[in-house]
């Protein structure tokens, strides 16, 4: 059963190429930003001259989070939060490339202090390292064509519908367990199953938001195609967080980054970045639909 919420977060995943990213193709329409952290206004501020310089380790090949332009310059939405974490610490803001598998080596080893490259929460990563509180979530979203009157996209909206997901994915999981009055069709990559909605072999498509967000805004839709609906969260799978990385006994560090994360949600600075980077919200506002448990 699913159930609509209002959350103050949610989520998604995917690779898009950087001719399609925000800042290149500016949002004419205001992106809503949702509220990913819970701020105590009771907790005390941390030591500010603990760290007079940050080494953040990054990778260069994850766009739109972190990647380089043309001119070979370092850039990207998580490389924009680091400088301004750094900023409103006002410490200086190192950044070291590495790649994805070997980046929280690097702070294991204390070349750098903290990671910032999407790196998961989980039971092997928590034994060395230790998380701030989401920066952000993945989420879910239907696209449809925009010939189509589909305008939700809760299973009675989509019951008889045919739905288009990549085999072997979480969220053709999630379509299977949750829209059984609707067709399911599983296609074997991302891009076989964009063009499948595209030209028209299913009905709706069901994937990751950031994903579908720029293949919607990108040259290879021809701009057949818009989302439709909230987001869908499922925490335990296709919603992870992300969030900065530092060494499991260095609360001070993971503190002083949660406090200035938490100054960027409190100062709207957060939601200007957002802006730069994403030409649509992956929500449709701070609403989204979330699994009941």
């Amino acid at each position: 059963m699913l159930v609509a919420s209002c959350l103050s977060v949610a989520t998604v995943s995917g690779a898009m190429g950087p001719s399609v990213f925000a800042q290149e193709t500016a949002a004419k329409q205001p992106v809503a930003v949702p509220l990913f952290r819970h701020i105590d206004p009771s907790k005390k501020d941390p030591d500010f001259k603990a760290y007079p310089v940050i080494r953040f380790v990054v990778t260069d090949d994850f766009p739109p989070f972190s990647y380089r332009t043309s001119n070979g310059a370092l850039t990207g939405f998580n490389i924009a939060i680091a400088n301004s974490v750094c900023r409103t610490l006002r410490v200086e803001c190192l950044f070291m490339v590495k790649p994805f598998d070997q980046a929280n080596k690097a702070v294991e080893t204390k070349e750098a202090d903290a990671v910032i490259t999407g790196l998961r929460e989980s039971s092997a990563t928590a034994q060395e390292l230790s998380f701030t509180r989401p920066y952000y979530r993945f989420s879910a979203r239907f696209a449809v064509r925009q010939s189509m009157s589909i305008k939700n996209n809760d299973v009675r909206a989509l019951a008889g519908k045919r739905l288009g997901v990549v085999v072997g994915t979480h969220h053709a999981r999630f379509l299977t367990e949750n829209f059984r009055r609707s067709k399911i069709r599983a296609f074997d990559t991302p891009s076989d199953a964009q063009e499948g909605l595209r030209t028209g072999a299913v009905d709706a498509l069901f994937g990751d938001s950031l994903q579908l967000m720029f293949w919607v805004k990108g040259a290879k839709s021809k701009n057949c195609c818009h989302l439709i609906g909230d987001a869908y969260l499922e925490p335990a799978t296709f919603s992870r967080p992300m969030a900065i990385a530092v060494k499991r006994d260095n609360r001070k560090l993971r503190d002083l980054l949660d406090h200035a994360l938490d100054r960027l949600q409190i100062s709207g600075r957060y939601n200007k970045i957002f802006r730069q980077y994403f030409p649509l919200s992956p929500w449709k506002g701070n609403i989204a639909k979330e699994k009941s448990t």
